[in-house]
């Protein structure tokens, strides 16, 4: 884990380093490789820099640097995932805990007003309203006594559901190629699952 933190930490001083010789003139910019370039590329977006100031300082056209940020872009995207979904809840719970803890010490101290420990108070309650409407939102607590938690994870998949309706779709086709006159039945569910393909489609696509 150090080891990964020391190479992260190495990588970002040489960006650093680079950036800073190509800003005092002792480095052309058109020397670095592409890789160094998209690290130089991501510190300047961080540090609120345009494209066209970009392209200006790494003496490239704005084309390229569109293409370097799309590449970027890429790179970070981030897939829905469950176990990723579930790393940031926690984390998110871990330090909504330690703020709420903090709130507690400093409402429970004796040499504040009452005014500053009833809004140290206050706040820390209201850290527990937000955790538990966040979590209610997310599927993790039940919106009422009545309602279904891990809604998340027990929603019925789209995937699932497309590919289990090609699954019945196949199956039908084949039966009605084996048919020297198909049964008009078969025909109707071929049509009524066409239509739930397609319809199931395009809700993805919007998503």
């Amino acid at each position: 884990m150090s080891h990964t933190h020391d190479q992260q930490s190495e990588k970002e001083d040489s960006v650093l380093i680079t950036l800073q010789k190509i800003k005092d003139g002792t480095l052309d910019p058109r020397l670095i490789d592409k890789d160094l370039r998209k690290e130089c590329i991501k510190l300047l977006i961080f540090q609120g820099q345009d494209l066209y100031s970009i392209a200006q300082l790494l003496k490239r056209n704005e084309r390229t640097v569109r293409r370097d940020i799309e590449e970027i872009r890429q790179e970070n995207a981030v897939h829905p995932d469950i176990e990723l979904a579930q790393k940031i809840i926690g984390d998110y719970i871990h330090c909504s805990q330690v703020r709420r803890e903090h709130l507690m010490r400093l409402a429970r101290k004796t040499d504040g007003s009452i005014a500053e420990r009833a809004q140290a108070d206050y706040l820390a309650h209201r850290i527990d309203t937000e955790v538990i409407t966040r979590l209610q939102t997310l599927g993790y607590l039940p919106l009422s006594n009545s309602s279904q938690i891990f809604h998340h994870l027990t929603q019925y998949d789209t995937e699932s559901l497309r590919g289990e309706l090609t699954g019945e779709l196949t199956q039908l086709q084949e039966v009605i190629s084996e048919e020297p006159e198909p049964d008009s039945e078969i025909g109707k569910s071929l049509q009524d699952i066409k239509q739930l393909l397609i319809h199931e489609e395009d809700k993805s696509n919007e998503t």
